[in-house]
Formats: structure tokens, C-alpha cells, sequence
């Protein structure tokens, strides 16, 4: 008597052949359909099994407790002790101390602002009064310049200057020898 199958005909193979697989000829079983024939587990069986589970479980339980427990209780004692002790604190109170040690650190220091020296002509530094760093004091002279070109354009504007000046020199001689010369006729009224 074979079982009623209880997968609907659209779910089993499509085109309607056999399944073979389990290799027992005459027995036709079609794809999805529970076997009539396996084999039965007792009740008994099952119920060792779930109990020794059971015993497992709560041995694990057991053994990772009982550890805890114990720290817990020996933290919860320490705790307790603790609770009774009075506190103990070091104070020091803070003194002033001589410097006694000295630290001496590599810097640089520079002005918030500077000033650049220029001179008024162009020259040769011909000698030099200061050094970077040193002190200087009001209207003191920090260095000498030779100026060769300004010393040329002074000496060629003296002797513009000189001979701009010999007319009105030699013509003043002039005036007064003649002035000289006529002086006795009375023909010039200036004195001489």
C-alpha cells in the first residue's frame, strides 16, 4: 500500500519520469515525497539525549559560575576592608627655592624694527668708527666715506664758481684805475 503523496502534482518532476535514485527497482518514489519506510527513534532515546544535554550545559554553567563568584566575593571582603581605612595623604606644602641651576639656551634676538643706513652720496667706506652690536650715543660718527666723485663735481663746481667771478673782479680793477685816472680833471664825480 504506498503512502499518499503530499506534494501538490506541480511541485513533482515536470516531465513525469520516475525517480530511481534509491537503486530498489519496483518502489516509485517521486521527488519531495517522504519514504514510507524510515526508520522509527524511540521516544527513550530521545529523552537520554535531551538530559545529557541538559547535564552539559549546566556543568558549563557550573564551572565558569563558581570561579566568578569567588573573585566577587574576595573583591566585595577587599572592599569592605577598604571601606573601614582611614585615608592616608602626603602633603608637602610648596617653598620657594633658590635658583640654583641656571639654564642657558641658544636665541636669537631682533629689534621690532630696523633701520637701514644709507649714506647721502656714493663712495668707499674709508674707515669704519662701530662694529655690529656695539653701543652708539647721539651724533656720533659711525664710519667715514671717500667719495672721489662727489670730490670731483666739488672742485669743478670752485672753479666754475672762480671763473664766474674773474670778470666782475677784473672789471672792478678796471672801473677804479680808470676812475683813478680822472679823478684829478673831475670829469668822474665817485671817490676812490
Amino acid at each position: 500500500m504506498s503512502a499518499p503523496n503530499p506534494i501538490p502534482p506541480d511541485h513533482q518532476i515536470a516531465d513525469g519520469r520516475q525517480n530511481a535514485s534509491n537503486g530498489q527497482a519496483g518502489h516509485e518514489h517521486h521527488e519531495g515525497e517522504i519514504p514510507a519506510n524510515l526508520p522509527q527513534v524511540g521516544t527513550g532515546k530521545v529523552l537520554v539525549a535531551t538530559v545529557v544535554f541538559v547535564a552539559l550545559l549546566a556543568a558549563m554553567f557550573l564551572i565558569g559560575h563558581i570561579p566568578h563568584s569567588k573573585r566577587e566575593a574576595m573583591i566585595n571582603e577587599e572592599a569592605q576592608a577598604r571601606k573601614d581605612d582611614k585615608v592616608v595623604v602626603q602633603v608637602v606644602y610648596p617653598k620657594r627655592q633658590e635658583a640654583g641651576s641656571q639654564i642657558t639656551l641658544p636665541g636669537d634676538v631682533r629689534a621690532l624694527q630696523e633701520a637701514s643706513l644709507l649714506p647721502r652720496a656714493n663712495g668707499y667706506l674709508k674707515k669704519l668708527n662701530v662694529d655690529i652690536g656695539d653701543s652708539v650715543k647721539k651724533d656720533q660718527v659711525l664710519a667715514e666715506i671717500d667719495t672721489p666723485e662727489v670730490d670731483a663735481q666739488l672742485l669743478q663746481a670752485r672753479a666754475a664758481v672762480g671763473t664766474a667771478q674773474m670778470p666782475t673782479v677784473g672789471s672792478s680793477l678796471i672801473f677804479r684805475a680808470r676812475a683813478r685816472s680822472l679823478a684829478p680833471s673831475r670829469a668822474c664825480n665817485h671817490s676812490v
